[in-house]
């Protein structure tokens, strides 16, 4: 296929384009500096710069695509969530999904697809109440958010375009995301819970939001919501302990939701609310998950994992396939 992705550089996007590349694909990255392909990532990429408030001629580069990618977002887990602060992560979403869909508007050859990020945000806090993609949204800063994100995307559907809204969880890697803040103080031997520890951690490991999308890239039954999780949530506190025991640590030191609050304030929402999502669409359509378990994943990131190592096949093939 020939893929073009926004948001490529980022921690997801350099892992989708290596492997989208490894497959055989065609991927043209969308960023907005002057790099060049080979300071950006593998051998086979390569790069237009764009302005993702204005789509001029983006159009000259879609046409002909089979499919876009969109993981364009700031990072809403850095900073305080000041009135600035959100408007500014909205329209890190907002603005660069319209300017494509537009561009894709004006396509005379317009790709097929679109997948458009999203988040597990979308439900809010929700206690331990299961969460599909049929699933209503939450209240709140992040639910509303989302919600104009996906509207945003949705509207290439418009144009005959196949539209997957990659609703993203917590993306367990070492080398960027969550879990690369959360090693410091287990390896300090000062990890442990986040306040009362109970509610519920949507994680995935990023081969399997690589895999996930390359899935929906080639399955033509994927379409609208998609939950990009592990098919087992957990509690933040059996998460804790299951990463301090990997590291052969003790989980003894809790942080009291008050601290959390402080040191946040309303971005805290994040950290202490619970979203018990599940990949119901993705199970139901055939994928198959590399890590289920988030001990597997956890023992596979850190070095110790004795299970089967992945293969050639994965993350290419259902389990069906």
């Amino acid at each position: 296929m020939r893929v073009v992705v926004a948001g490529g550089t980022g921690f997801i996007g350099r892992h989708l384009c290596q492997v989208l590349v490894r497959r055989g694909d065609n991927v043209v990255v969308l960023t907005r500096s002057s790099r060049t392909a080979s300071e950006a990532g593998p051998e086979g990429l390569e790069l237009r710069q764009w302005n993702p408030s204005d789509g001029t001629d983006l159009e000259k580069t879609l046409d002909g695509a089979d499919a876009v990618i969109n993981l364009c977002g700031e990072n809403v887990a850095e900073g305080r969530w000041t009135a600035d602060r959100k408007r500014a992560l909205e329209d890190s979403r907002t603005g660069p999904t319209t300017t494509l869909v537009d561009a894709i508007g004006r396509c005379e050859n317009k790709p097929r697809i679109l997948i458009n990020s999203s988040a597990v945000g979308y439900y809010g806090d929700r206690g331990d109440e299961e969460l599909t993609e049929d699933s209503s949204p939450g209240e709140g800063f992040l639910p509303e958010m989302c919600v104009r994100w996906e509207k945003a995307a949705q509207a290439a559907s418009e144009h005959d375009v196949r539209v997957i809204l990659l609703r993203i969880g917590v993306v367990l890697e070492k080398s960027g995301g969550a879990l690369q803040k959360m090693l410091p103080p287990f390896n300090a031997f000062l990890g442990g819970p986040l306040g009362n520890g109970r509610q519920y951690f949507p994680w995935i490991h990023l081969n399997d939001v690589s895999g996930l999308i390359v899935y929906a890239l080639s399955n033509t039954a994927v379409e609208g919501p998609l939950n990009c999780v592990a098919p087992h949530p957990v509690t933040n506190e059996a998460f804790s302990r299951t990463l301090a025991s990997t590291m052969a640590r003790p989980c003894l030191f809790r942080v009291p939701e008050f601290a959390v609050k402080a040191l946040f304030g309303e971005m805290s929402e994040i950290l202490l609310g619970s979203t018990r999502a599940v990949p119901s669409r993705a199970l139901e359509k055939g994928y198959f998950f590399r890590f289920h378990t988030s001990e597997d994943a956890l023992k596979y990131i850190l070095g110790n994992y004795t299970g089967e190592a992945p293969n050639q096949w994965w993350p290419f093939l259902s389990k069906n396939g």
